[in-house]
């Protein structure tokens, strides 16, 4: 198993929530956890902040994950404060959104109004 899969796993992080965090495909991230690729540049240091760890261990030049201090904390590349809310339709429509606390309730009041009754025009009312 390579260092980077251990330190995503460890992290609870999927494949695919990486991808979406840094803006690249899912395959891409396989390719980089099978050794078929490595990642560069502004990738290789968003995925040290993302798992805390170092760069080279990411890379397996060390088997001592040491983590690294953020380098930009202002950078939310993965927002861990906030809840994770995937978004599945049936035409194959499907998003993994991150909500704060605040939106996950006004996100509650609109799933409880259009499951009430959705003939009923006066549920967008009520929001």
């Amino acid at each position: 198993m390579s260092n980077f899969k251990r330190a995503r796993e460890a992290k609870h992080i999927s494949q695919k929530e990486i991808a979406l965090s840094l803006g690249v495909s899912q395959p891409t991230v396989s390719e980089w956890e099978s050794g078929k690729k490595n990642p560069a540049g502004k990738n290789l240091i968003a995925l040290s902040e993302l798992l805390g760890c170092s760069v080279d261990f990411i890379l397996g030049r060390t088997n001592n994950p040491a983590p690294v201090e953020n380098v930009n904390p202002q950078r939310n590349i993965f927002p861990l404060d906030r809840t994770r809310i995937e978004v599945f339709g049936r035409d194959g429509y499907n998003e993994v959104i991150y909500v704060t606390p605040e939106q996950l309730e006004t996100f509650r009041r609109i799933v409880r109004a259009l499951s009430q009754d959705e003939h009923d025009p006066s549920a967008a009312e009520k929001l």
